[in-house]
């Protein structure tokens, strides 16, 4: 399989920092990629520049063809790449709503047809709304989409996020440490959603993830980062017994249970 979504030869300096030093990760369509290391590894910046937020030093980053270093994120959502945020903010806005926005690129009625309501702006919102009524049920949303989504419990919070992301029909879906803050319930209630919905559709998944459990149950594919270098990649079997990452994690040859972002 070609690579989807790819980074060769990345480097991004801060100043005399070097938060990626020459790192290349090659996401397969249909997988689940998880991205892990220790704290400092350099983890959300790689995640940052797969998604367009954050430019490089050097080196490229490929999706669909196009240069992520020279796109705008918009244009990267158009052409099939949504992901999460860590840090939720969805503002004052109805579940409904704020799912909604995840599907603004795929409107074609425009501002005039859709405040004359014309059928084809009806059609659309009806369609759209169909798609907003249909995650929620899939995400177990259904009865709070008229709820404030700041209002919902957090781990309902990181549902909403999760659903908007899915709302824009991504071909790869960027996850930024989906079950970051759960309880233990909630982690295994989220663990268990994504693999259905990776089951079910054709989307390809990368996650960056500290809970070390889940990133096992779920990744098909892991690369490990420390100090800003690729250590090891590869199956969640291999790295998780590969003696750098064993070391940068424990200085020990015992198997990491959980690593931080």
């Amino acid at each position: 399989m070609n690579a989807q979504l790819r980074a060769e030869q990345v480097t991004v300096s801060f100043g005399a920092v070097k938060a990626l030093d020459d790192v290349s990760i090659s996401v397969s369509p249909g997988g689940i990629h998880a991205v892990i290391g220790p704290n400092g590894a350099g983890k959300s910046t790689l995640f940052n520049v797969l998604s367009g937020v954050y430019p490089v030093t050097s080196g490229t980053v490929v999706f669909a063809d196009l240069d992520v270093t020279k796109s705008r994120p918009h244009k990267l959502v158009r052409a099939g790449l949504a992901r999460t945020y860590q840090n939720i903010v969805l503002g004052h806005v109805t579940v409904e709503e704020a799912i909604l926005l995840g599907r603004h690129h795929l409107t074609r009625a425009g501002f005039l047809r859709c405040a004359l309501r014309t059928p084809g702006a009806r059609a659309e919102a009806k369609a759209a709304r169909q798609s907003v009524h249909h995650l929620a049920e899939m995400l177990g949303l259904a009865d709070s989409l008229h709820r404030i989504a700041t209002e919902l419990p957090y781990g309902d919070q990181k549902r909403v996020e999760l659903a908007r992301a899915l709302a824009a029909e991504p071909e790869v879906l960027l996850l930024d440490e989906p079950v970051a803050g759960m309880n233990g319930h909630e982690k295994d209630e989220m663990t268990e959603l994504l693999a259905t919905i990776h089951a079910r559709g054709d989307t390809t998944m990368v996650l960056v993830e500290h809970d070390m459990r889940m990133v096992l149950s779920l990744a098909t594919h892991c690369t490990v980062l420390d100090f800003g270098r690729v250590i090891a990649d590869g199956s969640p079997a291999y790295v998780a017994s590969h003696p750098e990452v064993l070391r940068a994690y424990l200085g020990s040859a015992h198997a990491p249970r959980e690593v931080t972002p």
